[in-house]
């Protein structure tokens, strides 16, 4: 059988242990199981068993269930939590939240309250006695999100599951007050149940973005097919609805455990396999990943510091990951090619009578790397037919090494310098600068400082590729990360630098707004030594589309090569398939809530430090909170020159 490109385990629940009395892992792979949902009872058929696995198995493929029993009396919660500690399991479901009702939260209550008093006595009456049992069912869930607390906060070796229903609209607000007074801890989960009579897919929104682990199927949400044969004694066949179908298919490309809750009389040996085996159709007929999305699909929601190439010299590694892009050096070529065919044509009406193979167009490659941007211009070159003077200059001494030895495309002449870009005096300037020095963030590498530096290589009427680029800034949510950077001891630092990161569990939270831009070549009289011309600050108003948990800002760039040559990793018009930047995380110190239709203002600066050594951005979110001033004065991250 073929496999999907997700990673689904999944799980029956609940059932005890002893309905698999022989060889316990055999008997689960059997059923194509990876996980036994089991009730944590210390008293009963439990805990007279424990003996019945080895201290791996309950530790590998058991997900203990805290019983709902546990709300009302701390003692079950506390003998059952003792009793999965004693048998080492390491995945956890603690019971559902009672239902509140229609009221969210007691201040809603007590405006209620006060509308109500306008009523007549009767339905006052009524009322009250509604309002005092949701006060009383609220208190109940507040003293259990405690209770989880207190557990979360003394075990590091488990991960806990809460579950929701996924229609239950307040379930997501539920949710963030628990994470919230949990202290965003990373290893309590959200877990979903689907639930039957709902569409299913408009409730999607909410929970995109959460970390969210597992998806709770009930069994009775399956609708038996009629057999195909009459009388026929084969097993039976299942499907679900087409809503339900199309949430557990986005929740298997996120690859979360699939747990199939037994409901009535459904048996493991038959109703409950035929369910399985059609939860696996869904995962296997699941589209399948482009050579491109599964090249990156182990690198979502990691964190990465951004590259240096100014200050640190890169390694033939980093260099590898640039040329493997080749949609990015096709539309460098691209570039080059238009701005030769123009330059050739402006040229030749210029001085008709000197020949191009007499005078070629100078191209300088700057930063020029292990040769990827260099080789495109050979072949811009010989498609064009316009002959053109070659330089390449990188200051990375071991990458000069791989220059100079490279076999260049029609055996042409490329003549290497190994200097910085700015401090080479050139024997002559070129026609053509070409760089390829822009971050995730557009200018975070330093492009903007690099090609001032390089401008006097340039001839006056000379062209820069890139000529223009942007930066833009979106709110995100993404709990994983902003749990990952919570748990970490260096806080202040984490929350203070910016990461690149393949965002995998998140939600955009407002339109992308515009940044910075830079443009190049400059009017030479607006290039400042001191570098102020190259700081920044832009103001924003965001409108949030969405109920969420802010946890900092996305950032991207777009960059028009050359005329109507663009390369853009903005998600309005991201460039397809190109894989040389993933998008910049801006974090912040203190996660935001915001509704739908609400208004959030920041800042964003970028500055130089007044001994001209570095560069660096500050941000700030004014309204509806104010928080601090993230890096001031670059404390915790920067560029360097």
């Amino acid at each position: 059988m073929s496999k999907s490109d997700c990673y689904v385990r999944y799980a029956i629940e609940p059932r005890p242990i002893v309905d698999f009395t022989e060889s316990f892992e055999s008997e689960i792979d059997n059923f194509g199981f990876n996980l036994l949902g089991t009730p944590l009872k210390p008293e009963g058929v439990i805990a007279e068993s424990d003996m019945l696995l080895s201290c791996g198995q309950w530790a590998d493929y058991i997900i203990g269930g805290i019983s709902p029993e546990s709300i009302d009396d701390p003692n079950i919660f506390q003998a059952e939590m003792g009793w999965a500690t004693y048998l080492g399991i390491t995945y956890i479901m603690f019971a559902p939240f009672l239902k509140e009702g229609s009221f969210s939260t007691i201040k809603e209550i007590e405006k209620d309250e006060k509308k109500e008093k306008e009523k007549d006595t009767e339905k006052e009456k009524e009322n009250e006695k509604k309002q005092r049992q949701t006060k009383s069912i609220r208190q109940k869930n507040f003293d259990y999100a405690r209770m989880i607390n207190s557990v979360l906060q003394s075990t590091t070796s488990s991960d806990f599951l809460l579950p929701f229903r996924i229609s239950d609209e307040s379930s997501w607000n539920k949710w963030n007050e628990t994470r919230l007074m949990a202290e965003s801890y990373s290893a309590l989960y959200p877990a979903l149940i689907l639930d039957s009579g709902k569409v299913h897919t408009k409730f999607l929104d909410t929970w995109r973005g959460e970390n969210v682990k597992a998806l709770i199927i009930p069994s009775d949400l399956f609708e038996s097919l009629p057999s195909t044969k009459e009388g026929s004694e084969t097993e039976k066949s299942y499907q679900l609805p087409k809503g339900i179908v199309e949430l557990i298919k986005y929740f298997m490309s996120k690859d979360v455990d699939i747990i199939l809750r037994q409901c009535g009389g459904h048996t493991i040996h038959e109703d409950l396999h035929s369910q399985f085996q059609y939860l696996k159709a869904i995962e296997l007929n699941l589209p399948k990943l482009s050579e491109w999305e599964l090249a990156f699909k182990g690198c979502q929601d990691i964190l990465q510091d951004p590259l240096q190439p100014l200050k640190d010299n890169l390694e033939s590694s980093s260099y590898q990951v640039f040329e493997d892009d080749t949609i990015k050096y096709e539309l460098y070529e691209q570039a080059v090619y238009k701005a030769l065919v123009d330059f050739s044509k402006l040229r030749q009406k210029q001085n008709p009578k000197v020949k191009l193979e007499e005078s070629p167009i100078v191209v300088m490659v700057v930063g020029s790397g292990r040769g990827g941007i260099v080789r495109r211009c050979i072949l811009a070159s010989h498609n064009s037919k316009v002959p053109i003077k070659l330089y390449a200059i990188e200051k990375n001494p071991s990458a000069v090494i791989t220059l100079r030895n490279n076999k260049w495309e029609y055996d042409h002449e490329v003549i290497v310098i190994d200097t910085d870009m700015r401090v080479w005096n050139p024997p002559e300037r070129c026609d053509i600068m070409v760089s390829e020095l822009l971050g995730s963030f557009g200018d975070n590498e330093l492009s903007p400082e690099c090609l001032d530096g390089a401008q006097k290589i340039l001839k006056e009427d000379g062209i820069s590729i890139p000529c223009e680029y942007n930066s833009f800034l979106c709110p995100v949510s993404t709990p994983r990360l902003y749990n990952e950077l919570n748990e970490n001891k260096k806080k202040l630092k984490n929350f203070e630098t910016p990461y690149v990161v393949k965002f995998g569990k998140y939600k955009y939270l407002s339109d992308v707004q515009k940044c910075f831009t830079f443009v190049h070549p400059l009017p030479k009289e607006s290039i400042k030594q001191n570098n102020s011309h190259n700081n920044r600050s832009k103001s924003f108003h965001f409108v949030i589309s969405k109920d969420a948990l802010i946890h900092g800002f996305a950032a991207f760039f777009d960059t028009i090569l050359y005329k109507d040559v663009k390369l853009s990793i903005n998600p309005i018009d991201h460039t397809p398939q190109m894989a040389s930047w993933f998008p910049i995380y801006f974090p912040i110190q203190k996660p935001i809530l915001v509704k739908a239709g609400d208004y959030l203002n920041a800042t964003m600066w970028r500055c130089t430090s007044n001994d001209l050594k570095r560069v660096f951005y500050e941000w700030t979110v004014t309204y509806p909170v104010i928080l601090p001033i993230h890096n001031v004065n670059g404390r915790s991250s920067f560029i360097g020159l």
